[in-house]
């Protein structure tokens, strides 16, 4: 009786361990079957063959040094670039030399810590209009707000600054200002939250958005909140 018991648990043992390997077995033909077979896994695999290597290619050349913060750099022609130091200062760069005098130097700039002028961007329509935008800092009776201005620019100087935008909510921290133009021809801008971050949620505050205009500064009828420049909010 003892002998049987000691087979028959061994032979229970024994087909135990054979139905194991047997699944690990099929469990790894599976993954190579898929690994092998997969179309995606194979088109990855040619993508990656037929990238050539450009790193050699790409070369660099030093063409302005010693700029103050450049924060936001813009072609107006394709041999003269417009950069925007966080100083407040618009320099250009004509023919690859930088140019010492600056173009515009704003004078009631905030400078406390992370503000200064934040963002440039060139009308879609710069050719015939000859207009760009900025957005910068400054101080009003201790308080410290974001503006965006529309410019003219003369080539050897930056003049006529008209108000586009003003009041709006800036601080030393979280006050970032972006300028950009969509291909819908509208001007987008973004404003920090002005370390005020439970206000980016309700629309009827400028902080923690992305505004929306028109050139001619009114707001798009298509804007998401009536009669508001704002396009989206809890940034």
């Amino acid at each position: 009786q003892y002998t049987w018991n000691y087979l028959s648990t061994r032979q229970k043992m024994l087909k135990k361990t054979v139905l194991i390997i047997c699944a690990i077995g099929i469990t790894l033909a599976t993954i190579v079957i898929v690994w092998y077979l997969n179309p995606t896994t194979t088109m990855l695999s040619t993508d990656r063959e037929q990238i050539p290597n450009t790193t050699k290619q790409i070369q660099t050349e030093i063409i302005a040094t010693w700029l103050q913060v450049p924060r936001t750099i813009i072609f107006t022609e394709p041999n003269r670039i417009l950069i925007a130091e966080r100083n407040g200062n618009i320099r250009q760069i004509i023919n690859w030399v930088l140019q010492e005098t600056p173009l515009m130097s704003i004078a009631n700039i905030s400078s406390s810590s992370e503000e200064w002028l934040m963002g440039m961007a060139i009308d879609p329509n710069y050719t015939a209009n000859k207009k760009i935008y900025i957005c910068y800092a400054y101080m009003d009776d201790n308080t410290m707000f974001a503006r965006v201005s529309e410019l003219i620019d003369a080539w050897n100087k930056i003049t006529d600054e008209k108000i586009v935008l003003d009041k709006l909510p800036a601080a030393p921290n979280h006050a970032w200002c972006a300028l950009a133009f969509g291909p819908d021809n509208k001007l987008y801008i973004t404003v920090g939250d002005a370390l005020e971050w439970e206000k980016a949620q309700y629309p009827d505050y400028f902080n923690g958005k992305i505004l929306r205009i028109n050139t001619d500064w009114s707001n798009p009828i298509d804007n998401p909140y009536p009669r508001s420049a704002v396009r989206s909010i809890g940034h």
